[in-house]
């Protein structure tokens, strides 16, 4: 722009300047003129008066006149002449300076067009750079992220691999231990989250028992059969090459975009005759060919009869009286009309493209694909190939456009994954001495035929009846046989078969050549920079390879990029380049050395690139038409060599009619039957296999590989399931140490019942000597009873370890399993031996053409089972000589046999089983061998010989899989012997590890017991009270908080009142607070999943701590019945948090009118809906709170209670309800708190309580929530339950929202109501009544 601007600066200077000269040239030629004239004037007038007076005397006045007026034309002719000499010079000058000024403008212009492309050039680079370094560093990033993230989820998997070992006593070696495999292989497995499949699952199988695929354990000969078979599917030649998808070659240009490649593509196709087509062009021709196909197609017009148009007659309307005629929609009859014309390929595409671009899409690869096949098929006259110029947008749509000759894919592929290559087969020597491999081969694989056993038998060939008298032998047919003509293929067509099949040409490949102009991305950008639109006339010229004319610079401009596909060329470039690496690399990988696929300098001037690419598709046009020459004669030579084959077959068959009809006639006749009627054509010395023989072999192999899979996947399963199994025995067994050991005792009991005594005790005898004296007795005696009890409870602790880890009672059960997946696993190696057995037979058999199948093995059902029975009934099925010769065994004896010896002894039986049965099928050999001595018998038994000489061919694949099968069965039997032991040894070292905690457990308490008696001596000596004491299994603590309070009332021994030592508040009148706190801090350790057990039940509560509830007209319940009234489902557990508040709100029975107002009046009224919503309210809705803020909170009975046994009722709410982290949430204590005689009244308070809007209504969800509160509800249990969310919904059709009214407007809704024990009240006593 600075440059334009000083330029019309200096362009206005310059004009300003040369106004200027002018004008002062135009007033110096006036002034010169003006004095010119002046002194022609007065010269004028002088010479006027010398002629004047000269002429005075001379000449007339006219004549004077005369002259005067030539004098003065020719002064101003003089004048006039001087001034068109002077401007033609100022024109001249003029255009002069016109010309430099145009090239000075042009010269500005073309360095600005020019510099301007240079910065582009280096914009576009510093782009492409810069997007390489985003898109390294994208890859990077990526990368980076994978492998963390990789990592992370290693490290996690590994961290909760060393937990699970950890957790069970596992070695964190896996390498060395089966079980320890096993079992961290099926963690992982179940941490992953992702489905195995049953292929997966065997083959994880496959790698713990054998360390690699079973199938690498195979014999040579099957092997070598399996491979053979295998390469006799393969076919050398495709059923279609390029020949017969296109009879003319047909090839591709391609390039980076700005290449050159459609220009270049035009000049090569008018040089080489060849027909050039672009992706443009293809969508061209197809919108063309639907926009014409639709024009043709007929309309109906208003004006126009509907015969006129018979096929969419029968689409009109008409009225009743057929005087109106309605039309179908247009979108109707153009349905019609196009299911009747059907519209062309071609049309049909455009079609396609147009709906496409209507709706803003661009056209898809794979629909220039279509169109490029479409265009292969049409052939067209005249042109000597196709050249496609850009229309491959890549590999994948290369790939889908060479889908055209479909490749040979094995029917069978895959089949051979995992069996090994074939081994080298071992050198043998032929008559020369030379050593071949094929021998062996051709020997374990080649059937040779016996002369004995292919003599055709024709009916009625060989039995000669008697000759007829009178047979006049003239009249019979002379023994004249067809003569079979064995014509030959020419020279000519076995010299062409030869080039055909020996071509090193590939032709399975759609181009003859594929030329790629390659182009550095400096030159791509530079072509593109250059250029320029003329904004007048709209041409297009580029200021190196086309400029523009130099009038037209001024008006050219850059090309805009906005409009175009180079808005970002870098990236453009950038694809291009990836997308060509990627093709190249997969032509070079399928091709070795890239096919048919070319590159061409594209930087080159034009004529250079032409040149390269005519001369590199010129070579490969002679190329294609040596080829296809070859390829016509080759095939017509097939022909003709089939039809040589079909001719002979034919031949044949009528001389083997011809010769049967004239043995009939002379055998009838009996007449000998002449020599020349006898077969003499020769047989081929080897069976030849039959084309079906490998699909059949395959066929078989592939069902039978999946039922192994099967076999092996239900393996892993089974031992995957076994070790878990094994694992959560020992997790079984250290929960149920854990649980008996920290059950209550006695101790604690005896202790409570000592310090209860003792605070007691008056003040002024604990200072007596006496009294100390005594109360230390009763201290030794108290240690005596806690030490009885600690070692009965050891004792007890032994004997549970013993009875836990007994061997009957899991390590026999699993072991026996055990053995039934091995035995199970060895029969899967015996089917594996019998398929290969019948798949040999299907080769051989099918090749002798002799049907024959092996006899079923039959194999006793050998399963194992646990004891003294299943030792009994495996031995029972030893042979009776053995069992005859020997003592027979008792059944101590019996039981000693370990799972392994039982293991061991089952697989050597079918192994036997095996054997005698390989035994078995060497004896037709035998038999067969021993008959061909005799002539006679050989004669009669031919088709035993068939089956005996397939038998015989059998034999060395059987005696080699049944060496492979035994190998095979000793790895199964040691890994499963070695998992066996190593479960063994699992179980010991849990036992050993329940006996060290026991040991531990028994010091612990004996420690525990010790510190209490010191506790209570301490106490004694310092005659004060002792605080509430606890004394579990292995702990011992001092609870805060004082001592209980004797129920009993207490006689001073002094005249003055002498009290207790402390005062502990009441829950009701034989419950205290301190007793209540105790049972809650145990029900917490017993129980943390608030589910109590009936026997913890019983140990812990006592009659007298709800003895409260008896009146005169009532009777206590036992415990029993107490538990059953709180377990209502008979599940054996209770949410003690239920019975707490029982005994808190609930236990106290109603007293007399007169004794309401009474001190020692326990009872605590009902309480109402809204004294429920006010605590709702003051327990801020249904969130969690604290302890200070539930202290706060107003609850209905703390109007009637004092201060102090509020605090107790308080402190036990709050242990019974808090969670460990110090919260409380308030939704279980008020649902609770819902508890009614009637239940139906309970579930009233409950749809008060609980809704959040407090409507009374509440969703399905929270119905489901509030009645499932108890942790012993129905769902938990596993128990049938009606008030699940299901049942709501089907119940109620799906409402949103139910309300108490509208549940109960339905029958069955308030019979569930009714009904429902999440909501009923429980009592503590009976009506004696």
């Amino acid at each position: 722009m600075l440059d334009a601007e000083d330029f019309v600066m200096s362009l206005v200077c310059a004009r300003t300047e040369d106004l200027q000269r002018r004008d002062a040239l135009r007033r110096r030629r006036a002034d010169y003129i003006v004095r010119e004239d002046e002194a022609r004037a007065k010269r004028s007038e002088e010479e006027l008066k010398h002629v004047l007076y000269r002429g005075t005397d001379y000449i007339s006045l006219v004549e004077h006149n005369f002259r005067r007026s030539l004098d003065d034309m020719g002064r101003w002719w003089d004048l006039l002449s001087e001034h068109v000499i002077k401007e033609k010079r100022e024109c001249e000058e003029a255009e002069r300076l016109q010309k430099h000024m145009t090239d000075m403008c042009l010269s500005t212009f073309t360095k600005r067009e020019l510099s301007e492309q240079v910065s582009v050039v280096e914009k576009d680079e510093r782009r492409l750079a810069e997007l390489e370094e985003l898109l390294i560093a994208e890859d990077k990033a990526a990368k980076e992220e994978s492998v963390e993230e990789a990592m992370q989820r290693v490290l996690m998997g590994a961290e909760k691999c060393i937990d699970f070992l950890d957790s069970n006593s596992l070695t964190n070696r896996s390498t060395g231990s089966l079980l320890t495999c096993t079992a961290l292989h099926s963690f992982i497995q179940s941490i992953a989250g992702v489905p195995v499949s049953i292929e997966r699952s065997a083959s994880i199988t496959f790698g713990m028992i054998f360390g690699h695929h079973p199938f690498r354990l195979v014999p040579s000969t099957f092997l070598m059969l399996l491979h053979t078979l295998y390469n006799k599917m393969w076919s050398n030649e495709p059923a279609v090459n390029r020949f017969d998808i296109c009879k003319i070659p047909l090839f591709l240009v391609d390039g980076p975009k700005f290449s050159g490649k459609s220009l270049v593509s035009h000049h090569v196709a008018t040089r080489l005759s060849l027909l050039h087509i672009s992706d443009r062009d293809l969508v061209n021709r197809a919108l063309e060919a639907y926009h014409s196909e639709r024009e043709g197609l007929p309309t109906l017009l208003a004006t126009e009869s509907s015969d006129d148009v018979p096929y969419i007659r029968a689409y009109e309307e008409h009225d009743e009286n057929n005087d109106e005629t309605a039309y179908h929609s247009h979108e109707r009859v153009m349905q019609t009309v196009e299911s009747v014309m059907r519209l062309s390929p071609w049309a049909v595409a455009g079609e396609e493209i147009e709906g496409g671009l209507l709706h803003g899409r661009p056209v898809e690869p794979s629909l220039i694909v279509h169109l490029m096949q479409l265009q292969m098929k049409d052939t067209l006259e005249g042109c000597s190939g196709i050249l496609f110029d850009g229309a491959v947008a890549g590999l994948e749509e290369l790939q889908r456009l060479q889908l055209i000759i479909p490749p040979f894919v094995h029917p069978f592929k895959g089949a051979l994954n995992n069996w090994p290559s074939p081994p080298p087969l071992p050198p043998s020597s032929t008559d020369d001495g030379a050593p071949t491999e094929e021998n062996q081969a051709q020997r374990l694989l080649v059937v040779q035929r016996e002369a004995r056993l292919e003599q055709p038998v024709v009916r009625g060939e060989g039995k000669t009846r008697p000759s007829k008298k009178g047979v006049d032998l003239s009249t019979l047919p002379p023994p004249v046989l067809p003569e079979v003509v064995y014509p030959e293929l020419a020279p000519e067509e076995r010299e062409a078969i030869e080039r055909w099949e020996g071509r090193e040409e590939d032709t399975n490949t759609l181009f003859s050549a594929m030329v790629y102009i390659h182009c550095g991305t400096q030159e791509i950008f530079n072509r593109f920079a250059g250029l320029r639109v003329d904004k007048e006339t709209g041409e297009q010229y580029h200021m190196i390879f086309c400029p523009p004319p130099p009038e037209r610079v001024p008006h050219v401009v850059n090309l805009d990029r906005t409009r175009t596909s180079t808005a970002l060329l870098h990236r453009v470039v950038l694809e291009q380049r990836r997308k060509w690496d990627a093709l190249r690399r997969s032509l070079t990988h399928e091709n070795g050395s890239g096919g048919n696929l070319y590159e061409v300098d594209g930087e080159q001037a034009l004529d250079g690139i032409v040149s390269n690419v005519a001369r590199v598709i010129s070579s490969r046009q002679r190329i294609f038409e040596e080829n296809m020459l070859m390829y016509e004669a080759a095939m017509g030579a097939k022909k003709q060599k089939k039809w040589i084959e079909d001719t002979i077959v034919e031949m044949r068959e009528r001389r083997e009619a011809e010769r049967k009809r004239l043995i009939k006639i002379y055998t009838e006749s009996g007449v000998p039957i002449p020599h020349e009627l006898e077969d003499t054509s020769p047989l081929p010395s080897v069976y030849t296999m039959p084309e079906e023989t490998p699909q059949l072999f395959f066929r078989g192999l592939a069902i039978f590989t999946s039922y192994y899979n099967g076999i092996y996947g239900w393996t892993g399963a089974a031992v995957e399931s076994l070790v878990r199994i094994l694992l959560g025995y020992r997790k079984v067994a250290m929960e149920k140490y854990e649980r008996f050991w920290n059950q209550p005792d006695e101790k604690q009991g005896k202790l409570d019942r000592f310090v209860e005594n003792y605070n007691n005790i008056p003040l002024q005898l604990l200072g007596q000597a006496v009294c100390k004296n005594e109360l230390h007795l009763l201290v030794d005696q108290l240690r005596d009873e806690l030490f009885s009890v600690a070692e009965a409870t050891g004792r007890d602790v032994t004997t549970r370890i013993d009875l836990i880890t007994k061997k009957e009672n899991f390590l026999g059960p699993w072991s026996t399993t055990v053995c039934n997946v091995a035995i199970a696993t060895v029969k899967g190696e015996i089917e594996r031996f019998m398929a290969t057995l019948n798949m040999v037979l299907i080769y051989f058999s099918t090749v002798v053409n002799e049907p024959c199948v092996f006899e079923e093995l039959e194999s006793e059902a050998v399963m194992t089972r646990a004891g003294v029975d299943g030792v009994q009934e495996l031995a029972k099925g030893k042979d009776k000589k053995v069992q005859g010769s020997k003592k027979p065994q008792r059944p101590e004896d019996l039981a000693e046999k370990t799972g392994e010896d039982m293991l061991v002894e089952a697989i050597g039986k079918l192994v036997t089983t095996i054997t005698n049965y390989v035994e078995k099928l060497q004896g037709p050999i035998t038999a067969s061998q021993r008959v061909r001595e005799n002539a006679k018998a050989a004669a009669a038994a031919a088709d035993d010989g068939r089956f005996s000489l397939i038998l015989t061919k059998c034999m060395p694949f059987v005696h080699e899989e049944l060496a492979s099968m035994q190998e095979r069965i000793g790895r199964i039997r040691q890994f499963f012997v070695g998992l066996m032991r190593e479960a063994e040894q699992y179980c010991a070292n849990c036992r050993d590890t329940l006996l060290a905690k026991a040991k531990e457990g028994r010091l612990s308490s004996a420690s525990a017991i010790n510190t209490a008696i010191y506790t209570l001596r301490n106490a004694i000596e310092t005659e004060r009270a002792i605080p509430p004491l606890h004394l579990g299994q292995q702990t011992f603590s001092v609870l805060s908080g004082g001592p209980k309070q004797d129920e009993r009332a207490v006689t001073p021994l002094s005249p003055y009142e002498v009290t207790s030592v402390h005062e502990v508040p009441m829950i009701h009148r034989t419950l205290s607070a301190t007793r209540l706190m105790s049972m809650i801090r145990t029900f917490r350790n017993v129980a943390p999943d608030y589910t109590l057990a009936s026997a913890e039940f019983f140990y812990i509560v006592q009659p007298d701590d709800y003895a409260g509830a008896q009146t005169r007209s009532v009777r206590l319940k036992t415990r029993r019945e107490v538990f059953e009234s709180f377990d209502p489902h008979g599940c054996g557990y209770i949410d003690w948090r239920e019975f707490v508040l029982h005994l808190m709100l609930w236990c106290e029975a109603v007293p007399d009118m007169t004794r309401r107002d009474e001190p020692n009046n326990y009872y605590i009224r009902e309480c109402s809906i809204e004294e429920l919503l006010e605590t709702k309210t003051a327990l801020l809705g249904a969130q969690e709170v604290d302890e200070e803020t539930f202290s706060k909170v107003p609850f209905y009975f703390a109007k009637d209670l004092s201060d102090d046994r509020l605090g107790a009722y308080m402190q036990a709410l709050w242990l019974t309800f808090a969670d460990d982290d110090g919260k409380l949430c308030p939704t279980p204590l008020l649902a609770m708190m819902c508890a009614d005689r009637q239940p139906v009244r309970g579930a009233q308070k409950a749809f008060a309580v609980f809704p959040s809007a407090q409507d009374g209504l509440l969703t399905p969800w929270e119905i489901d929530c509030v009645s499932h509160m108890l942790a012993t509800n129905p769902r938990n249990m596993c128990l049938p339950d009606v008030f699940s969310k299901e049942n709501i919904d089907i119940l109620y059709h799906g409402e949103r929202a139910l309300s108490f009214d509208s549940v109960c407007e339905l029958v069955m809704g308030r019979s569930m109501l009714n009904s429902t024990k999440a909501f009923l009240r429980k009592t503590f006593a009976i009506d004696v009544d």
